[in-house]
């Protein structure tokens, strides 16, 4: 769940933020005050050295206040060829049986 405009991001936090009308979250590592405003440096989880722009509070979208628990390994899970078999290539055969199966019922009546 993402909450628009959070009053008091912390240092730990995942944000979202507009990059080039794409939206990207990182976590922050750091908040600075500057005389611009508010600034956060962010880092991806799954890099080791931290963004090399900081993030203003103008860019800021929002703060990631929840976790639904193995999302993101499912939605991996479906862009695997297995996943992609049963979650689209196994409806799509049921949906072409049924198809034949409902042709052949009429057919005989006729």
């Amino acid at each position: 769940m993402w909450q628009s405009a959070p009053a008091e991001p912390e240092v730990g936090d995942i944000i979202t933020d507009l990059d080039k009308n794409t939206t990207v979250p990182h976590r922050i590592i750091a908040i600075d005050d500057t005389d611009t405003g508010r600034q956060f440096t962010t880092q991806d989880d799954t890099n080791d050295a931290a963004d090399t722009d900081a993030v203003t509070a103008a860019q800021l979208v929002g703060v990631y206040q929840r976790l639904i628990p193995k999302l993101s390994d499912f939605v991996l899970f479906l862009q695997e060829p297995v996943g992609m078999l049963l979650f689209i290539g196994m409806p799509v055969l049921a949906f072409i049986g049924y198809d034949l199966l409902h042709c052949q019922r009429y057919a005989r009546q006729q």
